[in-house]
């Protein structure tokens, strides 16, 4: 048994990796943990893992341990021209390994440009590697490199480097649905950013978990004497303090699809708290449902948008009218006193547009309207 043979026998089992190598996508430090143990696992100095351009001369994405500053920049610049290896994994089945010198003999090797702007500038000589994954555009790539005095990779080590090419797969396509998550989550709250007025979305202890721009605002100016008091939205005065906190047990007590307006300001503004069930697919057990604070004021004229209305959902001028003053925190007997029109009509009207907005309660519907700032003028 070789030198080689016997550290690989002796060696840790691969499946202790692969808690590092799931976690990558989600890790803040990103495939570096992975890579360390990579590396260690096969007592080399470097490994890298790549998403290369199968039609240009492009890297999108470029993960690696061990690698000089310069071994890095010369190899992602001229990638296409200096890697004599490319053609011969392009040709090999998707997760097969080849070892470099099965591809170019050393002599020829120690003569080439990847050699010496790459390798040579981190004392490797030999390599092996494959494409984990392949599409018609793009290969992601994944390799380890040692010093010539190691001698080559054999035939074992490859096997053991192709272990990784399923899991290396299953994560990759992690990382693209967090990217999608992510993507969507940054337009989502682009969008919020937009809204002309403050949100906040709660925990099911009713912790602040993040707020858009109008909030953030708020707070900073606190407006209203609105604050934060151990992550919880609250206000510097102690009676409006109270009242809040009844609100919140009274929110908590609720039935999980309904909405909470607590007036503020002597009316002139409130804050409408919308329960938010989480999705059934949810694993974790400590949040059942969240919450959403919309702080809305009158003073400042909010209009939901007539025409987009009736072009979105048909409502009429009516019930485009009960709305506005839903959103002004009123409830259906103050908007009864206020249009001089009866409880029995609101009731209509307002059963129709949840029939229209295709909604099944006030919580939900004025969730639709709250977070589409399309509809607003």
């Amino acid at each position: 048994m070789g030198y080689i043979e016997a550290m690989i026998t002796s060696a840790q089992n691969p499946d202790q990796l692969l808690p590092f190598l799931y976690a990558a996508p989600a890790h803040p430090d990103g495939w570096s943990p992975f890579l360390i143990r990579l590396a260690e696992f096969f007592n080399t100095g470097t490994a890298c893992l790549r998403l290369l351009d199968r039609q240009a001369a492009v890297v999108h994405q470029s993960f690696s341990f061990g690698f000089s500053p310069e071994a890095t920049r010369n190899y992602l610049e001229n990638f296409r021209d200096l890697d004599p290896f490319i053609d011969t994994l392009e040709q090999l089945p998707a997760g097969k390994v080849a070892a470099s010198h099965s591809v170019i003999s050393d002599q020829d090797y120690l003569r080439s440009e990847h050699y010496n702007q790459v390798f040579r500038l981190n004392g490797n000589f030999y390599a092996m590697g494959s494409h984990v994954e392949r599409s018609q555009t793009r290969s992601l790539q994944v390799g380890v490199h040692r010093p010539r005095s190691q001698g080559p990779f054999s035939a074992q080590e490859c096997r053991l480097l192709e272990y990784f090419s399923p899991h290396l797969r299953e994560a990759a396509k992690l990382l693209t649905l967090l990217d999608e998550y992510r993507q969507a989550l940054t337009r989502s709250r682009l969008a919020l950013d937009q809204l002309p007025y403050g949100v906040w979305e709660l925990d099911e202890q009713l912790r602040c978990v993040w707020m858009n721009t109008e909030a953030e605002q708020a707070l900073e100016n606190q407006v209203y004497g609105l604050k934060t008091r151990a992550e919880k939205l609250t206000f510097a005065k102690d009676q409006d303090a109270v009242r809040l906190n009844k609100a919140y047990r009274a929110l908590q007590n609720q039935p999980k699809t309904s909405t909470l307006t607590l007036k503020i300001a002597q009316g002139q503004a409130a804050l409408v708290f919308v329960t938010v069930q989480n999705s059934s697919q949810q694993l974790s057990a400590d949040r059942g449902c969240s919450y959403l604070a919309f702080l809305l004021d009158s003073q400042r004229q909010l209009q939901l948008d007539p025409l987009a209305l009736g072009q979105f959902y048909q409502l009429t001028p009516a019930e485009v009218r009960l709305l506005n003053h839903f959103l002004q925190g009123k409830d259906l007997h103050e908007i009864s006193n206020c249009l001089q029109v009866s409880l029995n009509t609101l009731r209509s009207q307002l059963k129709s547009i949840l029939r229209k907005t295709e909604t099944t309660r006030q919580a939900e519907l004025m969730r639709k309207l709250l977070m589409n700032w399309s509809c607003l003028k």
